[in-house]
């Protein structure tokens, strides 16, 4: 089998052993996942669509309605989702909504805006009701404007329940030099992993959030094919155990890369050094099957392998 624990694969002096020994202890979620997604114009409605789940629009293909079908499917544990995930998208988009009671600045056409709390008499919703009213989202050029006080919204309220405080590491917006938001470079979606409790549910997660970020992939570059001639969106899976466990979704392949290149080696020397090929074939003979009862023998007993592992035999 491949795999380790991360409490076995990190040294105990790593602040991350405890970190997953926790883990590995708790009841019903593991590390955190997130979803990056690059390559969005999020001040294009369509492409919102592509993203949100709870507003009139939004794509039944989203990213959210995906991975929500995923943590609802019947067979869900084989996708390690501990919960349904949370976007950004839609909390912003109720955060603009006038009648959420949300967004309020002093003056709607300054850019970037000033904030206003909606006790003061002249504060202006952050989107006029009217236009809102037409279309249930903001118009292109102020769906960026007022990113920056929804991130930093501290504290949720009677008045309104969305915090944007929760997503703050959640956007990178590019922001030039007079605070004015150009376009977000990259966000991302979060949740959590299902607890992970065998050495070999970690290499299965990252497989898992590999296939699920290979399909929201696809999902951009259909609808980028179909709508703009081509598009660069693109999303990958991250979770703080991945940078260890990634290995194991190409060791196998390692593995027959560094034998075939090993065994073809060493027989070309052994022929060369004692002059005889019939020789040379019988003792990479074997040595295969010495590498092969190794393995044998490894699986009999569970001991697991790695990259690592794999290099020192081999050389």
């Amino acid at each position: 089998p491949h795999g380790f624990l991360p409490t076995e694969a990190i040294p105990t002096s790593s602040y991350l052993h405890n970190y997953f020994k926790d883990i590995l202890n708790g009841p019903k979620v593991s590390a955190p996942l997130f979803f990056v997604l690059k390559g969005i114009d999020y001040s294009d409605p369509d492409q919102q669509n592509l993203v949100c789940k709870e507003h009139s629009g939004c794509s039944q293909s989203s990213v959210a309605n995906f991975l929500d079908s995923l943590y609802n499917h019947p067979d869900s544990e084989d996708w390690f989702l501990a919960k349904t995930p949370r976007n950004w998208v839609d909390d912003y988009l109720s955060y603009l909504d006038p009648s959420s009671g949300c967004c309020y600045v002093k003056d709607r056409t300054a850019n970037p805006p000033e904030s206003c709390k909606d006790t003061i008499t002249d504060c202006q919703t952050c989107i006029n009701e009217a236009s809102w009213n037409i279309t249930k989202r903001p118009e292109r050029e102020l769906f960026h404007r007022f990113i920056p006080m929804f991130l930093n919204e501290p504290h949720c309220s009677r008045n309104c329940t969305v915090c944007g405080v929760a997503h703050r590491f959640d956007v990178i917006p590019n922001i030039d030099e007079n605070g004015i938001v150009q376009n977000i470079d990259a966000s991302r979606i979060r949740s959590f992993h299902a607890n992970l409790t065998k050495e070999i549910n970690f290499p299965a997660a990252v497989h898992a959030g590999d296939i699920i970020s290979s399909h929201i992939t696809n999902i951009f570059q259909v609808f980028f094919r179909s709508r703009y001639d081509g598009g660069n969106a693109e999303c990958f899976a991250f979770s703080s155990f991945y940078i260890f466990d990634e290995q194991y979704l190409y060791l196998d392949e390692y593995f027959k890369v560094c034998f075939g290149v090993s065994i073809f080696t060493a027989f070309l020397l052994i022929t060369f050094l004692v002059q005889n090929a019939t020789m040379g074939f019988i003792i990479l003979l074997v040595t295969g099957l010495v590498i092969t009862n190794f393995f044998a023998i490894a699986s009999s007993v569970t001991l697991a392998s790695n990259e690592v592992s794999f290099l020192c035999l081999f050389f």
